[in-house]
């Protein structure tokens, strides 16, 4: 299975949410309704993969999206490993549920971007372990932005 990429065009706009899938957390991001800026906006629990679909669910509903980017962990050899795999059956869970489109992103580093980020800013890693997942959805949402504005 490979990442699907996919340009939306440039003239687009509405708020994305970027969601970074991990064990414990699933950290989330939203971008401004014309896609310039990403921002960190919350964390939730990864209980399970029902529970995750359903919590972004309603914050598309709440928060008026019209795209879902999940960060995918691609190795740097291209190859999708166990982490990858799980976040593209992510993707394909969303796909089934929402009515908005979902695709999958290349999230290489943005955890290492993030905590290298939040280790200069806090001294306490308890702290930074909760900001960590949603400024890394940031990073990887920011990323994608970038990209419509190449193309």
């Amino acid at each position: 299975m490979e990442v699907e990429i996919k340009a939306v065009g440039e003239h687009q706009i509405g708020r994305v949410l970027g969601v970074d899938p991990g064990t414990v957390r699933v950290g989330l991001a939203l971008s401004d309704s014309n896609r310039s800026v990403a921002t960190p906006f919350k964390i939730i629990l990864n209980e399970n993969e029902t529970q995750v679909v359903k919590c972004i669910g309603d914050i598309v509903g709440e928060e008026a999206i019209t795209l879902v980017v999940v960060g995918v962990p691609v190795s740097l050899s291209g190859a999708n490993g166990p982490k990858a795999l799980e976040s593209l059956k992510l993707v394909s869970r969303l796909k089934q549920f929402l009515d908005i489109d979902v695709l999958g992103w290349d999230e290489r580093f943005t955890s290492k971007i993030a905590s290298r980020s939040l280790s200069e800013l806090q001294r306490s890693s308890k702290h930074r372990r909760g900001k960590l997942d949603a400024n890394a959805a940031a990073i990887m949402l920011q990323s994608y932005l970038e990209s419509l504005k190449r193309d």
